[in-house]
């Protein structure tokens, strides 16, 4: 079937203008495409017009854009996937079965970044015929950051190929090349990403129907917001290494004191031999996530927590009863009746721990990214509509009253923060001293921290209650 190649290129010019693409590459995988994907000079991949303009291609490349499509979103796609056998919850999107669980079975869950569930899975559809390959991020242990790729997407044919895209990567992906490849490649396959990139493959499949019979399934991870490459400089840094030395680093390598504490490891390769530097995080950041330093600006208008369009979905359940666990445990939203299959013969064949959760329990794990992903995304909207500038087309309307002053405050704080850390690492870069970078960030991070934080007698009251809640749970 022909590409639908109706209008012009959309909204795709606003999205690049207004900073909201993530460059998940979706635009430059269309065949005859203008679009090409490059990083930019902060670490974050964008799309570009190959010749510096639209040359004429007729498709309407928003139509494949997750931030540029104002015809489908997060709940036409779901409906259209899975209502005929899924409940639907406004937080999490439709679902079958929603579980806790890891993998007992080998050594995946030691080797994943929590219960093991994501490559357990890849590789029980590989080895049951079920795909050919499997579309997702491994490392580039022949490249260096001076390079700026420590991870990319690739095509996996094999159980061993499968196994090295285990963990997490914090860090920009685009996935043009890997889809080009596959677009006329023989096989079916699992595709892996976060929600924007699995939303994006959906809108792909739906404009082209030769990917649409590639893709047999589709996971997604979890994700709070994307970070820029700068990041994982920054990180590099901090323990004292040179990031051109560096051919490979581990997010979240497991502590024996709980899933919520970890370290980074980095490998860095000097005379040919490999070194190998472990840290704790809480020794290297003192808030590596939730100030959002290093986030793509196009984050803060996804409210898509829990990848609402994929077959599959898992992250970590960050839930009291689960966290002290130190291997860590998965939350799982499964969708596909297959997937529900496998996962529940598993279970009985001992291969998986599973335990029946609620769509609450899921947004109970993930308190703070379902509040300020969903709830407050309607004060960012105002934000954008007061001061006359584009923005996606969202599930819910702008409204500057939908959330307290304070909240609106942190709100504030936090697009600073981001739009901030992107030109203060380019000053501490040019100089090679990261400490320009702490110098300007760190007064607006004390503030961003009083005002979460609240006044000295608020912060008093809440220690005092957090006291007497501890000595009630002893008595």
């Amino acid at each position: 079937m022909p590409l639908d190649t109706s209008g012009s290129d959309g909204n795709i010019a606003k999205v690049l203008q207004g900073g909201f693409c993530v460059g998940c590459g979706a635009c430059a995988a269309i065949p005859g495409s203008p679009m090409t994907i490059k990083m930019n000079k902060y670490g974050m991949y964008t799309a570009l017009y190959k010749n510096g303009e639209h040359s004429g291609f007729q498709m309407d490349l928003s139509k494949v854009c997750p931030f540029g499509n104002d015809e489908e979103n997060e709940n036409t796609i779901g409906q259209r996937l899975f209502s005929s056998t899924c409940k639907h919850d406004e937080r999490i999107g439709y679902y079958l079965k929603v579980y806790a669980g890891f993998v007992k079975e080998d050594e995946f869950r030691t080797f994943g970044t929590s219960g093991g569930i994501t490559t357990w899975l890849l590789t029980e559809m590989l080895t049951r015929g079920y795909i050919n390959g499997v579309i997702h991020v491994r490392p580039c242990l022949e490249s260096t950051l001076s390079d700026r790729v420590l991870f990319k997407y690739a095509i996996s044919e094999t159980v061993e190929d499968v196994r090295k895209g285990t963990k997490s990567r914090y860090y920009p992906i685009e996935m043009s090349k890997a889809l080009c490849k596959i677009r006329d490649h023989p096989g079916k396959f699992a595709f892996v990403g976060v929600p924007c990139f699995v939303k994006a493959v959906r809108l792909l499949s739906a404009a082209d129907k030769a990917f649409e019979e590639k893709f047999s399934f589709s996971i997604s991870l979890f994700c709070g917001h994307l970070k820029s490459a700068k990041y994982v400089d920054y990180l590099i840094r901090k323990v004292g290494i040179d990031p051109e030395n560096v051919v490979y680093v581990d997010f979240r390598k497991k502590l024996a004191t709980s899933a919520s504490d970890y370290a980074i490891e980095i490998v860095e390769k000097r005379n040919n031999e490999e070194i190998r530097h472990t840290k704790p995080m809480r020794e290297v950041v003192e808030d590596p996530w939730g100030s959002g330093i290093f986030k793509y600006s196009a984050c803060d208008y996804c409210d898509d927590v829990a990848g609402e369009t994929a077959d599959i979905s898992l992250g970590d359940a960050w839930l009291p009863r689960y966290v002290k666990d130190p291997l860590g445990t998965n939350i799982v939203i499964v969708r596909n009746p297959k997937v529900l299959e496998i996962l529940e013969e598993g279970k009985i064949n001992g291969k998986l721990h599973l335990e029946e959760l609620s769509p609450q329990d899921v947004v109970a794990s993930q308190e703070g990214n379902f509040r300020h992903r969903q709830d407050e995304l309607t004060y960012r909207l105002f934000l954008k509509e007061k001061s006359g500038e584009w923005y996606p087309k969202k599930r819910v309307v702008p409204t500057e009253n939908a959330i307290t002053k304070k909240r609106q405050r942190i709100q504030q704080f936090r697009i600073k923060l981001a739009k901030t850390s992107h030109e203060a690492y380019l000053m501490a870069e040019s100089q090679n001293d990261i400490k320009i970078f702490e110098s300007v960030m760190g007064p607006i991070i004390r503030k961003y921290r009083r005002v979460y934080s609240g006044n000295l007698l608020t912060r008093a009251v809440r220690k005092v209650k957090r006291v007497f809640n501890r000595k009630g749970d002893k008595s």
